[in-house]
């Protein structure tokens, strides 16, 4: 079979401000690429920047926030050629809003991957309890869809993000599955 994997380690550090609070990140990524009896591996970089705001009256929350995705990444192939596929920079630029009168937040952004034409997201995220969310969206023309499970009585704090998207490729669609640790 065909497979593409890819495995990331990430840190971001928060830093409060009198009027926002600023956030940066960056992580470290290992590609595994399997295509009929030839594998890849790869490595790459993330870069992220977010810029949230706590504002009174019917806006909530109003974020603001930048990532650049795969720097210098590219697939180095096991065969007799050793040919590298360079993986695309990918840069997205995006915001959050959270109305004081609704439980959910909506976000937008649009991305930019190498020579490609920008493509545009929306989704709605509402958390039920304290420890489970839910999430719905719209992906480039793709419905997409996931949850999210917390265990708040852990030290450290632990995340359990799914998502799921159609796909114009995969009749089976796209899973993603996360684990977020929080210290």
């Amino acid at each position: 079979g065909n497979s593409e994997n890819a495995f990331c380690l990430a840190y971001a550090k928060g830093l409060e401000g009198k009027v926002f609070d600023l956030m940066i990140g960056g992580g470290a990524k290992f590609f595994y690429s399997k295509l009929a009896d030839n594998r890849a591996t790869g490595y790459g970089g993330d870069l992220g920047l977010l810029a949230k705001m706590q504002l009174p009256g019917l806006i909530k929350k109003l974020a603001l926030g930048i990532t650049l995705q795969n720097l210098g990444a590219s697939l180095n192939w096991d065969t007799e050629s050793k040919h590298q596929d360079e993986i695309p920079l990918n840069v997205r630029v995006g915001t959050i809003l959270s109305v004081s009168a609704l439980p959910i937040d909506v976000a937008f952004d649009v991305e930019k991957s190498g020579e490609q034409s920008p493509t545009y997201h929306l989704g709605a995220e509402y958390w039920l309890i304290p420890f489970a969310g839910f999430r719905t969206g719209w992906d480039s023309g793709e419905i997409t869809a996931g949850a999210s499970l917390r265990l708040l009585s852990f030290v450290p704090e632990m995340q359990f993000d799914y998502g799921f998207s159609t796909d114009p490729v995969s009749a089976k669609g796209v899973h993603r599955v996360c684990v977020l640790v929080g210290f």
